[in-house]
């Protein structure tokens, strides 16, 4: 693994793939490889450091408090899962949902309705979720919770803003997995913000922004589900090693996120890649 990795460097092929870092040295460093010792705070009891690094992401992204995880953004569907339902109890799953959602539904003995959003014949792939498709689904039997992609792999925005309130009419708790929408809706930046509601917000850092693989944070919105819930089932779905590194390379990328810089470098791009159309 080790040579096939350093050949694969040393032939300089544009990386033109996840993770968003596009392996900038600058981005990690192994030397703060440590673990937790005195003033370094711990990941499943957040007081310190990392505490105020979630607090950065509950500013940056305009949630009333976050999460984040060293074992991407598959932990976090895991614990919003959990911590959602109980045994035997009902939960809306689009036909595109990760594979995450299946092993939470699996573990936790959920009852899975299956529903398909819109469908492009001519791409061959699943689209937008449709809002009356969704509302009859809820509305016809007691479902617990719902999960929504939102940015989907190809980039299909659902109106998750109108999902929500669908949702929370039928005392339904709404996931969203925008794991593939962490640079919508930063602080400042109003593009898509459709794509942005839910009671729970699951985004990839790394999967678009400059961030190592496996970095991830949760958005949460309201009070439920219960907040000891979510820690408790995303401790029970990532190490009790959580890696320094990691972590370390997710505050830089925050910090780098929230700053003047970035913003501008984001809206002109955006202005620029307009004026192509």
């Amino acid at each position: 693994m080790e040579e096939e990795l350093k050949r694969y460097i040393a032939s300089g092929a544009l990386p033109m793939h996840m993770p968003g870092h596009k392996r900038n040295p600058s981005v990690t460093d192994l030397l703060q490889d440590i673990t937790e010792i005195d003033g370094f705070d711990n990941l499943h009891g957040p007081e310190g450091l990392i505490r105020d690094m979630e607090l950065r992401v509950k500013d940056i992204w305009g949630s009333d408090d976050a999460m984040i995880s060293v074992n991407g953004a598959s932990a976090l569907i895991f614990s919003a899962v959990l911590s959602s339902t109980k045994r035997g109890d009902k939960i809306l799953i689009p036909a595109n949902s990760h594979i995450s959602v299946w092993h939470a539904v699996e573990t936790a003995g959920l009852v899975p309705v299956l529903m398909d959003p819109e469908y492009d014949p001519a791409m061959g792939i699943y689209g937008r979720i449709d809002p009356g498709t969704f509302g009859r689904y809820l509305a016809s039997g007691d479902i617990k919770a719902a999960v929504v992609t939102s940015p989907t792999y190809e980039g299909f925005i659902s109106d998750t803003e109108k999902l929500h309130e669908i949702a929370r009419s039928h005392g339904t708790i709404l996931i969203t997995d925008a794991s593939h929408g962490a640079h919508f809706g930063i602080r400042g930046m109003k593009h898509f913000n459709e794509a942005m509601a839910g009671d729970l917000v699951i985004r990839s850092v790394h999967k678009t922004m400059a961030a190592p693989t496996q970095t991830a944070v949760m958005l949460i919105y309201g009070n439920e589900p219960d907040r000891s819930l979510l820690r408790h089932y995303l401790a029970v779905n990532e190490s009790t090693s959580p890696s320094y590194v990691l972590m370390g390379a997710l505050d830089r990328s925050l910090r780098h996120i929230d700053t003047d810089t970035f913003y501008h470098t984001v809206t002109e791009g955006r202005k620029a890649l307009s004026a192509l159309t």
